[in-house]
Parts: C-alpha cells; structure tokens; sequence
C-alpha cells in the first residue's frame, strides 16, 4: 500500500499525467474566468505558510461572500 502511493506521488512530482493528458488553452483559460487556475495555485502555495488566525479569517471571508 505504501509503495502504491509512493508510486502516485511520483508520477504526480514528474507532471507525468500532464504530459500524458495535454490540456489546451481554453479548458487552463475558461472565458468565464480566466485566472481561475493560476489565483487557484497562488492560493495553495500561500496556504502553508499561512497562520491558523489567518486561515479561520479566509475560512470566515469565504462563507461571508458567498451569502
């Protein structure tokens, strides 16, 4: 089980899927929202480094906007 996931991480750290399964621009770059994908990655590469007051504050600005 261990090595199965090893396996997945690897194949996942090497883009192997995206190089196997190409995507074109309008599906990265939708009309209705371009940046969509890159504010998405910016977002999970802060989030380590984030505090845990910062993250129940986001968590707390999240379910205010969408109400």
């Amino acid at each position: 089980m261990v090595q199965k996931e090893i396996d997945i991480l690897g194949n996942l750290l090497e883009d192997r899927f995206k190089k196997a399964y190409p995507l074109k621009e309008n599906m990265l770059r939708p009309k209705s929202n371009p940046e969509y994908y890159e504010k998405l990655l910016k977002e999970l590469d802060a989030a380590p480094e984030r505090s845990w007051l910062e993250s129940k504050l986001n968590f707390w600005k999240g379910l205010i906007r969408f109400q």
